[in-house]
């Protein structure tokens, strides 16, 4: 099968100043190198990395319900993709953490932004799957009778058919221009990992609607968020490296 693929090889077109081509070849599964939890994923970023990956947390309901009283609903579930565990507000690391309420004021959505997470939230409730709508940084607080969460950073999916069994990982753009291909012009970091590597493109398969707005957002400081596998293109010296675009994630309220 065919796929539609953004990778750096640059040709005198139009494309050139996007900084990138897209190809028609085909590609292949490849093994992928940020997949599965090993202990070189650590607790903190490197002294040298450039972004911290560190503290994403996704946001589950537990489910499928509809209440506004913290006293009384079913809890939130928090956990962070790519990791078995998660850090509580009891100091101890557990599979995952339930919460009563989130409370969004410090994450800097509009009401329709705040509409737009929970109703996603709601989502997957609803369906669990179509996987993980929601990421965000953020820490626990303390109120009188239930603990919440207070998110400051918010992801939110953005593709309605997407998956989430992939690998999580944040992709910037190098600043790298080639004349021929391979070339590595993307870095990808696995989330909550110190692992990260260089990649040739993401592998769009069938379906490239967000290509363009993708692009502009691996430019951007906070990068994009890509759940998906490795792909190839190419053998030996002309081999590139590929991440599938199952599921992305782009940055609101900010």
């Amino acid at each position: 099968m065919k796929k539609r693929i953004i990778t750096p090889a640059i040709f005198l077109s139009a494309q050139i100043l996007a900084g990138c081509t897209s190809s028609e070849a085909p590609t292949q599964p490849g093994s992928d190198e940020l997949a599965g939890e090993t202990s070189q994923d650590g607790e903190t970023p490197k002294a040298d990395a450039a972004h911290d990956n560190f503290g994403f947390i996704a946001v589950e309901k537990s489910g499928a319900f509809d209440c506004h009283n913290p006293l009384t609903c079913i809890s939130y579930e928090l956990s962070r993709p790519n990791r078995s565990t998660i850090q509580c507000n009891d100091g101890a690391y557990h599979d995952q953490c339930g919460v009563k309420a989130i409370n969004w004021d410090k994450a800097g959505l509009t009401s329709k932004e705040q509409q737009s997470v929970e109703s996603a939230i709601e989502r997957e409730a609803q369906d669990p799957s179509i996987g993980v709508q929601v990421l965000v940084k953020g820490q626990y607080k303390i109120y009188v009778d239930f603990l919440a969460f207070e998110p400051t950073e918010v992801w939110l999916a953005a593709k309605a058919n997407g998956t989430t069994d992939g690998t999580f990982v944040r992709i910037f753009d190098r600043g790298i221009r080639c004349i021929t291909a391979p070339c590595p012009q993307y870095e990808e970091g696995r989330l909550n990992s110190s692992r990260e590597m260089p990649i040739d493109g993401i592998d769009y398969a069938d379906d490239n609607s967000l290509q363009d707005k993708v692009y502009e957002q691996t430019t951007q400081p906070d990068g994009i968020i890509v759940v998906g596998e490795r792909t190839t293109r190419g053998t030996g010296r002309l081999q590139e490296k590929l991440r599938t675009a199952d599921q992305v994630f782009f940055p609101i309220g900010k």
